[in-house]
This record gives structure tokens, C-alpha cells and sequence, in this order.
């Protein structure tokens, strides 16, 4: 079996924890978690391909044993989540994860708490502010937090990762560092920042309040409101050298013709050496890579030598649940990740991303 390429999604949550209304302050006895762990568990083995590949079978019973030993009579659902989602993070599958409970989300996180006031981003284990949504104005770009309160950075982020799927340690920061925010929420519940910082080597302590959800979404709008995202753009960084920001691998269309007026560019100004940065592209259509191979490989080439699809039974039952046409199922996780498809699969209930 080829081992080297596994597309696949899955968002899977316990079922008992859906069929309740007021799911923020139910607690749920433990008799019903260990039967969502059986049926999660048993959904994942049934779906996957190669569930076990990064981390082993036994390891991973391992920690969810210990999981139901140590559950206690009576469990929120955010608490249980706290402790399952690092399990199924550490089958180190990038594709394969558990999000934190989503009511949550719409009834806690966006109407009563504060929120970290920055943004950050995340090297060797060591914290950068790249924005500050704070009332404290004094704070400096790329200040480096050293600790919050008197947490250091370190074991900060090493306790945020646990939630994070990835195959690379590098990627793991990427997405630790983009939901940082949620993250310390979730984690530590901080509400009020103790920071100790370094700004051009000289020690810095403040205190900050959290932000509400509100006044980030209007920081953040008077800050970036003449700033237009772009997923994909040119520039030149000296007279022979080009850059490609290829950030998004969505829109096809819209990137063929991006790719034709820049290689039109790049000939006529005679560019000889081409960089293309992928450091904050997430991911997405493989189509769009090869688009831009066909303009950078003077060669035959593959973008795999071989795919394998795994078709469930639970899988094809949710799609004749859903109404597709049966020669659909074969390449339901190509028909799966099309526009088409989005909505038989997100925003339904019971679906534990929202993307």
C-alpha cells in the first residue's frame, strides 16, 4: 500500500453529545462518554485508511484507557473535549482532528469571555507580537513575550499543541500560532495578561485586560480595513529575482489567470530566479499546484504515483443519505472537497467544523 499521500477529513463528535439541547451546562455521566468513545473510535478504524501510521494502535489505546479510568462520574462537554481532542491530535494525522466543542464557541467564547489582545507568531519556542489589539499602545511590534502570567512561553506553547494535529512539529506551530487565541482560552481560561516581555534586549512587564470578541472584530477592522487580502500576488525583490506569495490553493480560475499575466510579466522583464513562498499557504486543490508546475517544469512530472481510496460503509451511507448519485461513491472524497459537495457536508448539525 502506498503510505506516502492520505487525503482524507474527518469530523466526527461524540453522538450523545448532540442529541441534548443546552449542551454548555449538561454534564454527561460517564457510561455515555465511554460509549461515544466506542463509537468514535470505531468510526475512525471503519473510515481511515491507515489510522495507526504515525502513532501506533497500542499507544493510542494506551491513552484512551487512561482517558476512561480517570473520567469522573459526571462530565462537561468541554472538559471532556479538553482531554480527548489531544488523543486524537496525537495520531499526528494532519486531516484527521477533533475541534473543541462549538456551542462553546457561540455561547461562551463570542458573548462572555476576554480574549488574548495579539497576534503572534511562534519561533523555536519562542513567542512574537505582530499585532497588538491592546489599549496599551506602547507595546512593540516583535516584542518577544518571555512568560503570561508567570507561564513561560515554553510551556505555553507546548501545552497549546497538544490540540493540534500535524505530521510536522513545524506545521504544528503554524496552527497553534493561528489559533493561539482560542487556544490560551481554552487551556489556561485567562482573562486579565501579566506579561513579561524583551524589546531591543530590555526587560518589559504590563498588565493588560482581555478583549471581548466585538471590540477585536472593531480593532481589527479600523486596523486592516484599507488592506486587501490577496491569496496569491507577484513582486520583485531586486532586478532579476521574482517572488510568487502563493498563499491559498483555492480558486483556480482565478489563479491560472494570476499565473498567466505573471510569467507574461516575468519574461518580459527578463526575471531569472523565481522564489515561491509557501509559508502560510494551509493547503487545498492540488489543481492549483499543478498549474504552477506546468509553468516551472520543463519535464514530464507526478504529483503521485498512486492514490488509494478507502470507501466505508458508514461513509456510503451518509452519502445516499445525503441523495448522490451512487457511481459518486467510489470518489467521494474527490466529490467530497468540491464546491458541490460543501454543502451535504459542513454547516449541518452534528458536524464538528463549521468551515
Amino acid at each position: 500500500m502506498m503510505k506516502n499521500v492520505i487525503f482524507i477529513w474527518l469530523f466526527i463528535i461524540p453522538l450523545n453529545c448532540f442529541a441534548q439541547n443546552n449542551l454548555t451546562s449538561r454534564l454527561f455521566t460517564k457510561q455515555e462518554l465511554k460509549e461515544d468513545l466506542d463509537f468514535l473510535f470505531s468510526s475512525l478504524e471503519n473510515i481511515h485508511p491507515d489510522l495507526y501510521y504515525y502513532t501506533s494502535k497500542e499507544e493510542i489505546e494506551k491513552r484512551r484507557h487512561k482517558l476512561e479510568n480517570e473520567l469522573p462520574d459526571e462530565t462537561s462537554r468541554l472538559e471532556f473535549a479538553k482531554k480527548l481532542v489531544p488523543i486524537i491530535s496525537s495520531l499526528g494525522d494532519g486531516h484527521t482532528y477533533l475541534n473543541m466543542p462549538i456551542e462553546v464557541l457561540q455561547n461562551v467564547w463570542y458573548e462572555k469571555s476576554v480574549l488574548f489582545p495579539f497576534g503572534i507568531i511562534i519561533d523555536n519556542n519562542r513567542i512574537f507580537i505582530t499585532t497588538n489589539y491592546s489599549s496599551d499602545s506602547t507595546i512593540q511590534k516583535f516584542s518577544e513575550i518571555v512568560s503570561i502570567n508567570d507561564f513561560s512561553s515554553k510551556e505555553i506553547i507546548q501545552r497549546l499543541r497538544k490540540y493540534i494535529s500535524a505530521e510536522l512539529d513545524f506545521y504544528r506551530d503554524i496552527r497553534v500560532q493561528r489559533s493561539f487565541r482560542n487556544l490560551l482560552w481554552y487551556e489556561f481560561g485567562f482573562e486579565e495578561f501579566n506579561l513579561k516581555m524583551v524589546y531591543n534586549n530590555k526587560d518589559i512587564s504590563c498588565f493588560v485586560n482581555g478583549i471581548t470578541r466585538t471590540e477585536l472584530e472593531q480593532v481589527y477592522e479600523k486596523k486592516f480595513k484599507n488592506i486587501t487580502y490577496k491569496p496569491f500576488s507577484f513582486y520583485t525583490i531586486d532586478d532579476s529575482t521574482g517572488v510568487i506569495n502563493f498563499q491559498s490553493m483555492s480558486n483556480l480560475k482565478g489563479f491560472k489567470r494570476f499565473l498567466k499575466s505573471t510569467f507574461e510579466q516575468i519574461k518580459k522583464d527578463n526575471i531569472k530566479y523565481l522564489i515561491i513562498d509557501v509559508r502560510n499557504n494551509g493547503g487545498g486543490s492540488s489543481r492549483l499546484a499543478n498549474a504552477l508546475f506546468d509553468y516551472i517544469s520543463f519535464e514530464p512530472y507526478k504529483m503521485a504515483e498512486k492514490m488509494e481510496v478507502k470507501a466505508s460503509k458508514e461513509t456510503s451511507k451518509y452519502i445516499k443519505k445525503r441523495h448522490l448519485k451512487w457511481f459518486m461513491y467510489p470518489i467521494y472524497p474527490l466529490f467530497y472537497l468540491s464546491k458541490q459537495a460543501r454543502p451535504y457536508f459542513f454547516n449541518k448539525p452534528g458536524n464538528l467544523s463549521s468551515k
